[in-house]
């Protein structure tokens, strides 16, 4: 079982907010992920607005170590998630916030 980390999702947070191409009124769609899971955490579609987490009940979420938490890029943002899972094109993109997958075989790039 893994232990999640909020302080690290702080951290994240942080950084994806502190962007100039970050607009004053953002807020990530953060959704609940099941607990040593990668499925939504959700009764109903994750998609749903009522799925939808604020970055304080994602951080309890985390620190209380009930699940983990997702963010998506919807089409009503700028949010461009990269799941590269062949190292050896991470070289190849541009400069970016990028997060280890917990798999630890893969990276997470974020526009």
């Amino acid at each position: 079982m893994t232990q999640t980390k909020p302080g690290q999702f702080l951290k994240f947070i942080d950084r994806l907010m502190d962007s100039s191409n970050v607009s004053s009124d953002y807020k990530p769609f953060i959704f609940p992920v099941q607990k040593n899971n990668k499925a939504p955490g959700t009764k109903i579609s994750w998609k749903a607005e009522e799925s939808r987490l604020s970055i304080p009940e994602a951080r309890q979420r985390l620190a209380e170590n009930y699940g983990n938490v997702g963010i998506a890029g919807r089409p009503s943002d700028r949010l461009i998630l990269l799941d590269i899972d062949d190292p050896s094109i991470e070289d190849e993109i541009k400069d970016t916030l990028k997060i280890r997958s917990r798999s630890r075989s893969g990276t997470h790039a974020i526009y």
